[in-house]
């Protein structure tokens, strides 16, 4: 049967949010909890939910390769079939935005997490607490991410454009190249400078002269370049790597499990 799920709970309140989180646990005990504790936590808040438990690993990429995808996976590390990083590291050839949240016994392979870049590890023995504080965090950056947007406005033209899609933007003669997710390359007549000055910038970077970065989608340094989670990369002004790199590891560290 297409997607069978032992549990699904659906939280319908008036809100124009809606949060779909997937947990991943073949341990029903645990199972019935995370999602109690989940629909208590946005009930609470009045945000619309959706809670879908999945036994096996098979189940949520099963749901996710028919376009079924979730803001947040709150994965086991003992699962049938793969382990819980194994997993994470599927599910990120699928979504690199979402959140990924190890719930386990096993803290030991939480330095295994930075390789899907999971959002925190959750240990069961006193998960409750700390999955409430987990959720509140999320939905803080969630609530912040969404609806941020730099506009562009000239007399034929205006349009806005997402901060959280913006990997980076260069000068190319005298325009600013945006490059959006999902989107063809925005150009508009402006300097970098005074774009800068718009965006958040504990978010964005200059790494070069003629490029900003967004370090939201920052994902490897090696050498002097930037390394994107579009798969592009970007060379870093050499006089300047150090104190890059500090900005980037400081905004990583928000994440850090």
């Amino acid at each position: 049967m297409k997607g069978a799920h032992p549990n699904i709970f659906n939280v319908r309140i008036k809100h124009v949010q809606m949060i779909r989180i997937a947990v991943v646990e073949d341990d029903i005990y645990f199972q019935e909890k995370i999602i109690k504790k989940c629909k208590e936590f946005y009930h609470k808040r009045g945000i619309s939910s959706e809670v879908v438990a999945f036994s096996k690993p098979s189940l949520v990429l099963y749901d996710i390769g028919d376009k079924q995808k979730f803001d947040i996976y709150l994965l086991d590390i003992e699962l049938p079939e793969c382990n819980g990083i194994t997993l994470g590291e599927k599910i990120r050839l699928y979504q690199q935005e979402a959140f990924i949240v190890f719930i386990t016994f096993h803290m030991e392979f939480s330095i295994d997490g930075y390789t899907v870049h999971a959002f925190q590890y959750i240990s069961k023995y006193n998960f409750e607490e700390n999955l409430d504080k987990t959720l509140s965090i999320i939905q803080e950056k969630m609530d912040k991410r969404k609806g941020q947007y730099y506009l562009i406005k000239t007399p034929k033209r205006y349009e806005r454009i997402f901060v959280e899609d913006i990997f980076c933007i260069y000068k190319e003669n005298k325009n600013a190249v945006f490059i959006v997710r999902g989107e063809e390359a925005i150009e508009y007549r402006e300097s970098l400078k005074n774009i800068y000055k718009k965006l958040p910038q504990n978010e964005f970077i200059f790494v070069d002269r003629g490029y900003i970065v967004n370090i939201l989608h920052v994902m490897k340094i090696k050498g002097n370049r930037l390394f994107l989670r579009n798969k592009s990369s970007l060379p870093m002004s050499r006089g300047h790597i150090e104190d890059i790199k500090e900005k980037i590891y400081m905004y990583w560290k928000d994440y850090e499990i």
